[in-house]
């Protein structure tokens, strides 16, 4: 008899199928990824282009440093870079210098009329009878400039830091002073007559010799001010606080 082989051959089984990567899903973060990207590209690419732009747009005069005796009427200089520019006897009328760095620069004589420098630096620069009739100086940096026998009749100079500035002999009639802060300031010869000076700090201001005929003092701070050899309308100022009390029309 022949012996037959009853053993059952064992198959090994065979693998589970291995799913299928999903390539829609994969799609879709690649997607994702690439959009992202492409946002973030261009956000630096048009941020650069407006920072190329800033800078191009920023006002440039061609005759810089010296620009001496230029014909600047009715430019627009507005945050324009002039430290240290020579502007001498330059015709700036109803020129647009909103925010300008004029720090030092040479402003002697020149035509300011109608000006706006509306938050201006001009600090440390010499306007030494320069023309300012009318222009709007509201909250410029004057700090220790020199402005003496500049012509400042009808000008805006609200809340302007004029401190330690050369103001002798200047012609500040009618001029808005409101919240001015004159500490310090050399005013010896000044002509001040019915200039607003409502709230304007004027401690220790050298005002001898000033004229101050009909100028609003209301609640100015004179301490310490030299006003002994002003020609002044004012009758009595605080003892004490160096306010003023009253004014005569």
């Amino acid at each position: 008899m022949i012996n037959e082989d009853r053993s059952i051959r064992r198959i090994p089984p065979s693998p589970l199928p291995i799913k299928p990567i999903n390539n829609l899903a994969l799609k879709l973060r690649l997607r994702i990824r690439n959009v992202a990207l492409f946002v973030i590209g261009c956000c630096f690419i048009f941020g650069m282009i407006s920072i190329v732009e800033s800078y191009s747009n920023q006002p440039v005069l061609a005759c810089l440093p010296n620009c001496e005796g230029a014909d600047l009427r009715g430019a627009n200089l507005r945050g324009a870079d002039l430290r240290s520019a020579n502007l001498h006897l330059a015709d700036l009328r109803g020129a647009d210098l909103r925010e300008a760095n004029l720090y030092f620069a040479d402003l002697r004589e020149a035509n300011l009329r109608q000006a706006h420098l509306h938050k201006a630096d001009l600090s440390l620069a010499s306007l030494s009878e320069a023309d300012l009739r009318g222009a709007d100086l509201h909250q410029a940096n004057l700090r220790g400039a020199r402005l003496s026998q500049a012509d400042l009749r009808g000008a805006n100079l609200s809340e302007v830091d004029l401190r330690g500035a050369d103001l002798r002999h200047s012609k500040l009639g009618r001029a808005g002073l409101y919240l001015a802060d004159l500490n310090e300031a050399d005013l010896r010869g000044a002509n001040l007559r019915r200039a607003d000076l409502r709230l304007a700090n004027l401690s220790r201001a050298d005002l001898s010799e000033a004229d101050l005929r009909k100028a609003e003092l209301s609640g100015a701070n004179l301490t310490g001010a030299d006003i002994h050899r002003c020609i002044c309308d004012i009758e009595r100022y605080h003892p004490l606080t160096g306010r003023a009390w009253f004014y005569i029309d």
